[in-house]
């Protein structure tokens, strides 16, 4: 008797692929998940992106990779130019739908664009279970970019109007949020990372089976040991005397980028030695630049593996994004033993807070922000203890690539594709 069939599931990211050395975001989890698949006998997994042209590859014998040029791309449209990642709006997409033949189980990874819809086509036509994660709080995107986006293509007052009288984002967010629900429905489970998106789900397809999505880390290279602040000063130019406050991702709004940028600012008008990094690229790099000026260094896109020791080498790290759905960042940070300043909606689910590992805050108030900084940073030994909680428990609660596979992807797809989930479990987060 031969061994089993391998499950064969299918993955769309309607994401472009991480650059080489580069990780993190959508793309760079579902790239983490099929490491952790290599060589399993059990399953065959194809990942779909978008891409310049159409290709597959075979990385290993139970991997797929496919790149799907995008049928009608935002990156062609002009007044879309400026939103952090490029999707595909096309009502379905012919070549991707053609593709996904023989597949035993369909996951998508958001539930609005070409990739999600054609997803949802072939598991009706095909008869093969969905799966969906919420990995992008696409809902909360749209109310930050669409105000931008209207000031380009509409007169000011018309503008105005939209957002004021008719209530154009209370209405947006409505459709949304009924779309959502439609699509939630359709799927036979929905992994989920945060208590937000439960509630939503819970509210839009309260029959639809919830299950807890973790992402995994690597404590070898996000380690306090790699410390090397010598190096860090001569690589980047700056100054010894100065502290240094560290910003990693996208130096965009919905980041959060020039709250950090200003919080800097502040504290150098006080007289206190600080200096920005910033690790990425963005819209507001420039505005960055320009009102820090020496005082900031930008680095533009790290590769991954360098970015454990940049941690590590840090005194503070800052993250005013209210806009996530789990923040790697500030679970990379933690686990190098590096304190956290965040917003409490975008990170109380990854970290401790409450002077434990780095202070939570509500919202984006500039003075807060630059309150607390400036009691961390002048407080030298208090970071020295949040660091070492931060990493300690980093130790406990960040599991391994290979278990979050094992623990939370495998037994929903095993479970959605023979027809028997496993219990839907309570929600609860990592901290």
């Amino acid at each position: 008797m031969g061994a089993p069939r391998p499950l064969r599931v299918a993955v769309l990211i309607d994401h472009r692929p991480n650059h080489p050395g580069e990780v993190g975001g959508l793309a760079g989890t579902w790239e983490q998940v099929s490491r952790a698949a290599e060589g399993r006998e059990e399953l065959d997994l194809t990942l779909f992106f978008l891409g310049d042209r159409t290709c597959s590859e075979r990385p290993a014998p139970n991997l797929g990779r496919v790149l799907i040029r995008p049928a009608l791309g935002t990156e062609r449209i002009p007044f879309l130019s400026s939103i952090p990642t490029h999707t595909d709006l096309a009502p379905v997409h012919p070549g991707l739908l053609h593709r996904l033949q023989g597949f035993d189980l369909i996951h998508t990874t958001e539930a609005f664009y070409a990739f999600a819809r054609t997803g949802l086509w072939a598991s009706r036509l095909r008869g093969v279970p969905l799966v969906n994660s919420i990995q992008t709080d696409i809902i909360a995107w749209a109310r930050i970019y669409t105000p931008g986006i209207l000031s380009r293509i509409l007169p000011p007052w018309a503008a105005r109007w939209l957002l004021g009288s008719y209530r154009l984002l209370e209405r947006q967010e409505r459709s949304m949020e009924r779309k959502l629900g439609r699509y939630m429905r359709a799927c036979s489970a929905v992994l989920i990372s945060h208590e937000r998106d439960l509630n939503r789900l819970r509210r839009l397809a309260p029959r639809t089976p919830a299950y807890f999505l973790r992402r995994g880390i690597d404590l070898e290279r996000f380690n306090p040991g790699r410390k090397d602040r010598d190096l860090l000063l001569r690589r980047f130019g700056i100054p010894g005397t100065r502290r240094l406050i560290l910003f990693v991702g996208r130096l965009d709004q919905v980041k959060g980028v020039m709250i950090a940028a200003q919080v800097v600012k502040a504290l150098c008008e006080e007289g206190l030695e600080v200096h920005l990094l910033a690790v990425g690229n963005g819209s507001q790099a420039h505005q960055v630049a320009s009102l820090l000026k020496d005082r900031a260094t930008l680095t533009g896109n790290l590769p991954h593996q360098e970015l454990g020791w940049i941690y590590a080498s840090s005194d503070l790290l800052l993250f005013p994004s209210e806009a996530e759905v789990w923040p790697n960042v500030v679970a990379e940070a933690r686990a190098c033993g590096l304190p956290v300043l965040a917003c409490l909606e975008g990170a109380r689910h990854v970290m401790l807070g409450d002077g434990q590992d780095g202070l939570l805050l509500k919202g984006r108030d500039l003075e807060n922000w630059v309150r607390c900084s400036r009691e961390l940073l002048l407080n030298p030994l208090l970071l020295e203890e949040m660091g070492k909680r931060a990493r300690q428990h980093a130790q406990t609660i960040y599991p391994s690539w290979k278990k979050v596979l094992e623990e939370d992807i495998l037994p929903v797809w095993l479970g959605a594709a023979g027809g028997s989930l496993p219990p839907s479990p309570a929600f609860s987060t990592q901290s």
